[in-house]
């Protein structure tokens, strides 16, 4: 039987941008075939033999595609400071920010909300948070009920197992662990979030995950004003503790007010949300192709550079080439 053929530019370029939100063309955003090789021709029949995927362009990135068969692919979350000169003449980089975050970190992640379980699929029993930042379009998070209830612990063990053991805080859980509410952040000699849940409260069903990309006292809000329209609690007031508010960094304005309601929240951090998405594009992609296409992930972290105001100097961004 003759062996499968490899995909081509145009069918890898299509299959990626399925996992992303059409861009919005009031807001536009980067576009997603951010560069194209300038000293050679790839036609969108090309046949890719390799990809490889990034949160960033550091080191190992040029390294991985100066050691690929070619012409290849790649894929940037946050492709900002990408060198085009130390690129390989004949590779392709398609990129993508804000629909990332919104759907393959800790935002309106359907994938992510099926393995914990939600019932993101059923009619009526799921809805998206959407407004941010002056866009009332833009999708920041999903909520929706879990299974008839599951025990607080095994929810937090899911969600652990998920990020590979990985977080910055686990808060409303019994128990005292390195990653949990109980770690040794004092201000003025008072531990921050000291542990006020039992064991026993472990054993509690939690009906309903927010898994949201932002994590103010707003957005806490409105996860518990929709899981109460959807009857997944039965009072946002009253009934914080059967919602488990997913997101990435630690904010502690939303931490305390989260805390104040009764909210539990497991917060796995910005970057760990962010190689979550990129493991999970990796997989999608040798289902796919496999034993076909060569996938190369790289998880190396950005040297940061300076920066002016907190900011990092624009003068440092490539600018994306007009397509």
């Amino acid at each position: 039987m003759p062996s499968r053929p490899l995909p081509t530019l145009s069918e890898l370029t299509h299959f990626l941008q399925s996992f992303f939100p059409p861009p919005d063309t009031r807001n536009p955003e980067l576009p997603f075939l951010y560069h194209r090789p300038t000293t050679t021709t790839t036609p969108p029949t090309t046949p890719i033999p390799s990809i490889t995927l990034s949160i960033t362009p550091t080191p190992a990135f040029y390294a991985t595609l100066h050691s690929k068969p070619t012409p290849h692919l790649a894929f940037l979350h946050r492709p900002w400071t990408l060198d085009r000169k130390r690129l390989p003449q004949d590779v392709t980089v398609l990129a993508c920010h804000q629909g990332f975050d919104e759907n393959l970190t800790v935002g309106a992640n359907f994938a992510l909300a099926r393995r914990l379980g939600m019932d993101v699929d059923v009619g009526g029993g799921w809805g998206v948070v959407k407004g941010y930042k002056g866009d009332e379009g833009r999708g920041i998070g999903v909520v929706g009920g879990v299974e008839g209830g599951l025990r607080a612990a095994l929810v937090k063990e899911r969600v652990l197992r998920e990020f590979g053991g990985r977080c910055e805080g686990c808060f409303g859980f019994g128990g005292r662990t390195s990653h949990e509410e109980a770690k040794e952040e004092e201000e003025g000699g008072v531990l921050l979030h000291p542990a006020t849940a039992s064991k026993e409260q472990d054993n509690e069903p939690i009906t309903a995950i927010a898994i949201m990309n932002a994590f103010h006292p707003d957005e806490v809000t409105r996860a518990l004003d929709l899981a109460a329209s959807l009857n997944l609690i039965s009072s946002s007031s009253t009934d914080g503790a059967k919602l488990l508010y997913l997101t990435g960094a630690i904010r502690e304005p939303g931490l305390t007010f989260a805390r104040d309601k009764g909210v539990r929240v497991i917060c796995v951090g910005h970057r760990v949300c962010e190689e979550w998405g990129i493991g999970f594009l990796a997989e999608r992609l040798r289902e796919m192709w496999s034993g076909v296409l060569r996938v190369e992930e790289v998880y190396e972290e950005e040297e940061e550079g300076p920066r002016e105001g907190g900011r990092r100097n624009p003068t440092q961004r490539n600018q994306p080439q007009p397509v």
